[in-house]
């Protein structure tokens, strides 16, 4: 009896053993199905036009079917990606847009903040390459993004002090100069320019249903012309910012660059100038008096806004100066509070500076100097130069009467 309940308990188990494996073997197929579908959906879930780094990680190069390791890319670096149409389970490795580095899809997630991509530098005009040692570091708004373990060949856009920017993993990057192994090419390029025509707006007006009488007032036509020609024959519209680089001889712009700035903030100016300026994708910089208006009025990726003073912009305030102008009989500790207050309004921001009026003294000057203002503009009907003052930059004031013809003739000059 004993000897039969073996055997039936004998056979019972192997039974289970069979039917288990062979379960094992019908489903093996569907059991990776399972696991790749997990994986694709780990994949698809990280990946994003524009992915932040999570931790301290690697970067890679791709060498046949393999990915070596390059580099170290570290947390919290907002990266671009090379736009994927269709993600399989074998895109392990997500490609970083305009290189050939890639990282891991478990290293990234993606970065659903709104990000203002500043591409300017791609219109600096490199005169200089450099080449890097075996291994360097490199930074973004002087923060240290990463290493990369291999010497690369590089354009130099910017030249800094104790740095060169250069374009890598598809951004403005710096790179020390004691990280770099030498200099490969410095010649002068006859493409660059020697003197930037800076073009001085203020109000912009639909004659349809609007009216606006003065000499410096354009209809939303003609200052349509100027910009429709400006994007037609392949002019950069600088920034302020551009601007106070290329004085200092930071950086060479291209021969066909003029910067469009608009003063005050009144009629036209958040409606037709951003409109048009939209439009032809063209940029301009607004003096804003910050004490008048705000400047979320003005929002725009095309749109640079500086300071014309807080509250300066009064004339008959004063006696015996002229036009009674309020900044030039304000005293030194007067200027520097207004200036303060109007660069609060605009988040810091103190590249540039335009005197109300067109007046100036050097107490205004030294409350620039003060604050921090990199350069001020005011009138003169010339180019600038690298060799002019940066606090008494010249503009081309723009009239009702500045047609196409007219604006020729100044960009030549």
């Amino acid at each position: 009896m004993k000897k039969y309940i073996i055997l039936i308990g004998t056979f019972i188990i192997g039974l289970i053993l069979t039917i288990t494996c062979f379960y094992y073997f019908l489903n093996k197929d569907d059991n990776k199905e399972i696991n790749s579908k997990d994986n694709l959906i780990s994949i698809k879930n990280n990946y994003n036009e524009i992915v932040i780094v999570t931790s301290n990680t690697n970067l890679y190069k791709k060498d046949k079917n393999y990915f070596i390791k390059i580099g170290l890319i570290n947390k919290d670096t907002i990266l671009e990606l090379e736009k994927v149409d269709v993600i399989s389970e074998d895109d392990l490795y997500f490609k970083i847009k305009n290189s050939n580095y890639y990282i891991n899809y478990n290293d990234v997630k993606p970065y659903k903040e709104d990000i203002n991509v500043d591409t300017s530098y791609k219109n600096y005009i490199s005169t200089k390459s450099i080449k890097t040692n075996e291994s360097f570091n490199i930074y973004l708004y002087n923060k240290n993004i990463g290493t990369i373990n291999e010497s690369l060949e590089f354009d130099v856009l910017i030249t800094d002090k104790d740095m060169y920017y250069v374009e890598f993993l598809n951004k403005l990057v710096g790179i020390k100069k004691t990280d770099v192994k030498n200099i490969i090419k410095n010649t002068i390029d006859k493409k660059v320019t020697s003197s930037i025509p800076v073009l001085n707006y203020h109000f912009f007006y639909d004659p349809n249903n609007e009216e606006c009488n003065e000499s410096i007032c354009l209809k939303k036509d003609l200052f349509e012309s100027h910009l429709k020609y400006f994007k037609e024959n392949n002019y950069y519209t600088a920034t302020t910012k551009d601007l106070a680089l290329w004085i200092d001889k930071k950086i060479n712009l291209p021969l066909k660059t003029v910067l469009i700035t608009v003063d005050d903030g009144a009629l036209g100016t958040n409606t037709h100038l951003i409109e048009l300026l939209e439009k032809y994708d063209l940029k301009a910089t607004l003096f804003l008096i910050t004490a008048w208006w705000n400047k979320d009025k003005y929002k725009s990726n095309n749109l640079e806004i500086q300071s014309h003073g807080n509250d300066w912009h009064i004339e008959n305030y004063c006696n015996k100066v002229s036009r009674g102008a309020k900044a030039l009989c304000l005293n030194k500790k007067e200027l520097v509070k207004d200036l303060k207050a109007s660069i609060k309004k605009l988040d810091g921001e103190k590249t540039a500076f335009c005197y109300p009026f067109y007046l100036y003294n050097n107490t205004m000057i030294d409350a620039l100097k003060e604050t921090g203002f990199r350069i001020a503009f005011t009138g003169g009907e010339r180019k600038v130069t690298r060799s002019d003052n940066k606090y008494k930059l010249p503009r081309f004031i723009i009239y009702n009467g500045t047609n196409v013809n007219t604006l020729k003739r100044i960009l030549k000059s």
